[in-house]
């Protein structure tokens, strides 16, 4: 029985190559395109997830309390909370304290010489995590002080094929580091990525302070013991930071290291959102495909009525023919399934420099096994689910009688499904149409200062020390126009806190203000503009010991009237402000503009910024570079253009967005594909009509405005039904964003237009084919 229909099935699609075709080419796009996403969604899935014992590994981050009741989650910690928790709780197995944010050292062997951005960690942080060990032990990784571990790729890059395990590494010039072990690669899915390990406790002889309780600059790991409720365990440490002073009110509290690449402290624009859209995505395009399987079975009905007939007369019951158009529908999706893996293949390293992935397709791996099963299956049951029960609902008396009317009832089920297919495709469409916009708008966003033409380089070595001197050398360049340092870049101030006062000021609430340091020529490199006072100026000396430059954000906090002149206090002391800034975004555009302070001070600064004059600036750069090898001859030159890490910013949502892009294409090409098909049938349908209205006059544009306009008016309809979804979605997405565009109605009406458009194209083709051939052949045997 099985080979049987497997015959049938077989001779049936090469009997109607043209349909079948466009099934498996359909099917096949969608399955490709599901399967690629769902690749990425195991991926994300997939991130940590290599750690053994991860349901025990934690952060353990703090609430801020300010202003207004505002709570501020971040991972941050101070430097004795580590040590502390695990004197005092036995619940704690380890605890690891993690510097992230170090930044960039010199590292030297022999002649070989490169900045790497090292990370430093507890010994414990190799016995949270399970980073294997090449050469060394996770139980003794730093047997000194001086000690460091390395990645494969590291090590490498260093010793080439030595064993570099005792070998040592100069640090920043003078100090001298012993590998004491190398670890593999860390691998893509990971959210703590490195190349380099130093001891937390190198941080002493760097001059950090490591015994205060809020200077907050550190992550703090744990790991638990099995059989611990961290929840209750939680709550236990929740009022810890309160020992260490009455007026605390950060509040400690567990955040579970297997949700850190998809969830956030606060709730607030979760990765997980992301994930989940694009498996509804994958769903979507993979339900387009199934419909056009659909639509052409339906439309093709009247064709198997016969064979459904004689099936019945000699004995076959219902849910024998169900069970035959399924195994059609999934021979059919074994072929579609086959080219949909060569797709795959072909499209896979694309798609990885699309989405900034590394995914590699394990045949063997059961995960793939069950995301190619899962597709397949899928598809088999909801393309051959309503063929397989509509046809197997046919009478054989009223076909056998040549009476079977199969066409109000399929008709108005294709229509329905073409509704839904371009419903789906142009909720598509407008979702692309506006994310692409939103991108454009924040990219293109006045933020404030002037980003043109100004690289940096980092103020390492004795760049902070003879910065007047390379300063000096770099302006008699007559391509370089301004010189400023600063412990930050205009595009990212990470360092905040608390503890201001001034008058007027309610003395139970605390305020969350954004810190940086700066030169008197950071406001002329950037074109900041002043909205009242001045900017610093080496014309007031005082001005490197009291003085603050605050932005409006701040200057409204403090009430109204004029801030010029006003003091304020923060750990005893006293600070006057001299100048407001107008707003500008020293954080990325997604989020609101914060409060803001500025002190006067070199000694802190962690970027020199040149500004070029944008017509040499190649010349600017290699003059930089002579100037910084005379002052700094033990570092690289390293320079970033700020425009360059502005446009990094925003990578993350531009690959989504360009997925987007691509996955809409890809919903609209198949859902055309499925018009093409029924274009095609319902030309061929009405072949005989077609002769006699050219026989009596029709122009060739008459009949393919007849045979479009039914296919026209869906393409409406579905236009109608989309828009309020996409407006709800978009909306949605777009609260997300401190800076949005509006929702313009020309987004859904080109998004409309761009569908009917298409869909026209589709059948345009088949109506004009139809309309231009000779009547005499279709009504010859009249």
């Amino acid at each position: 029985m099985f080979k049987n229909y497997v015959k049938i099935a077989i001779r049936r699609l090469l009997r109607s190559k043209v349909y079948s075709l466009i099934n498996i080419a359909g099917l096949a796009i969608g399955m490709s395109s599901c399967i690629l996403i769902l690749l990425w969604v195991q991926d994300e899935f997939s991130f940590n997830k290599f750690h053994k014992d991860l349901d025990n590994i934690f952060i353990v981050p703090q609430t801020q309390f300010y202003a207004g009741g505002r709570e501020f989650k971040v991972y941050n910690s101070s430097a004795p909370l580590g040590p502390a928790l695990k004197a005092e709780y036995p619940e704690v197995v380890h605890s690891a304290r993690y510097a992230p944010y170090q930044g960039e050292m010199l590292m030297q062997y022999g002649n070989k010489s490169f900045t790497e951005e090292v990370k430093l960690a507890d010994p414990d942080f190799f016995r949270i995590f399970s980073f294997p060990f090449i050469t060394g032990d996770k139980n003794n990784s730093f047997p000194q002080v001086h000690s460091l571990v390395l990645t494969e790729d590291a090590a490498k890059k260093y010793f080439g094929d030595e064993n570099p395990v005792g070998k040592i590494i100069r640090i920043n010039t003078k100090f001298d580091f012993l590998v004491s072990g190398v670890l593999k690669n860390i691998p893509s899915n990971s959210d703590l990525k490195f190349d380099v390990v130093l001891p937390f406790e190198f941080l002493k002889e760097l001059g950090v302070q490591m015994d205060s309780w809020f200077s907050n600059s550190y992550w703090t790991f744990i790991k638990l013991k099995d059989g611990i409720q961290w929840q209750d365990f939680s709550l236990k440490i929740k009022n810890r930071l309160k020992k260490e002073g009455e007026d605390v009110k950060n509040e400690l509290f567990f955040f579970q290291f297997s949700d850190f690449h998809l969830y956030t402290l606060d709730g607030n624009n979760q990765p997980i959102d992301r994930v989940r859209l694009f498996i509804i995505i994958a769903f979507v395009i993979l339900i387009i495909a199934c419909i056009n399987f659909m639509n052409l079975s339906t439309a093709r009905s009247a064709k198997r009525s016969r064979e459904v007939g004689l099936r019945k007369v000699v004995g076959a019951n219902r849910s024998q023919l169900i069970n035959q158009f399924f195994g059609e529908s999934i021979l059919l999706t074994f072929f579609a399934l086959c080219l949909s893996l060569l797709l795959v293949e072909i499209l896979l390293n694309g798609f990885n420099e699309l989405a900034g992935k590394e995914i590699e397709i394990n045949y063997l791996s059961n995960n793939f096994f069950l995301i190619v099963i899962a597709v397949a299956v899928i598809t088999g049951i909801i393309s051959g689910s309503y063929p397989a029960i509509f046809l197997s609902s046919f009478s054989p008396v009223k076909i056998l009688k040549e009476n079977l009317n199969t066409g109000n009832k399929g008709s108005f089920l294709r229509r329905i499904l073409v509704i839904i297919q371009f419903s789906l495709s142009i909720i598509l469409l407008v979702s692309t149409i506006v994310v692409y916009n939103q991108l454009n708008f924040m990219k293109n966003k006045e933020v404030g200062y002037n980003k043109e033409n100004v690289f940096y380089i980092p103020a390492k070595g004795n760049l902070i020390d003879k910065y007047e001197v390379l300063k000096k050398r770099l302006l008699n360049d007559k391509n370089i126009l301004n010189v400023s340092i600063s412990s930050h870049r205009p595009s990212f101030v990470w360092t905040n806190g608390g503890g201001y006062e001034w008058e007027g000021k309610d003395p139970n609430e605390d305020v969350l203000i954004s810190m940086m340091t700066v030169d008197e020529d950071f406001q002329k490199t950037f074109d900041l503009k002043i909205a009242e006072g001045r900017f610093f100026s080496n014309e007031y000396p005082a001005d490197t010991i009291d003085a603050v430059v605050i932005n409006e954000k701040f200057a409204n906090l403090m009430g109204e009237g004029q801030k010029a002149g006003s003091i304020i206090k923060r750990d005893e002391e006293n600070y006057r402000v001299i100048g407001v800034l107008k707003e500008f975004n020293f954080n990325p555009v997604k989020f609101p503009i914060e409060p803001l302070i500025m002190w006067y001070s070199k000694s802190w600064a962690n970027y020199i910024f040149i500004k070029a004059n944008g017509q040499s600036t190649s010349e600017a750069i290699e003059y930089t570079q002579k100037i910084h090898s005379e002052i700094n001859p033990s570092y690289p030159f390293n320079y970033t253009f700020l425009n360059d890490e502005f446009d990094k910013i925003f990578k993350t949502e531009e690959r989504l967005g360009k997925l987007f892009n691509y996955f809409a294409v890809l919903a609209v090409l198949i859902s055309c594909l499925g018009l093409f098909g029924l274009a095609s049938f319902m030309a061929e349908q009405r072949r005989k009509e077609i002769g006699v209205r050219k026989v009596l006059g029709s122009s060739i544009l008459q009949i393919v405005i007849l045979l479009s306009k039914s296919f026209t008016s869906l393409v409406l309809i579905a236009n109608i039904i989309a828009w309020p979804f996409a407006y709800f979605f978009m909306k949605d997405w777009l609260n997300d964003f401190a800076y949005r565009i509006d929702l313009n109605i020309g987004f859904f009406i080109l998004s409309g237009l761009i569908a009917l458009v298409v869909a026209l194209l589709a059948v345009t083709y088949q109506a004009v084919k139809a309309a231009s051939a000779n009547p005499v052949k279709s009504l010859r045997y009249e």
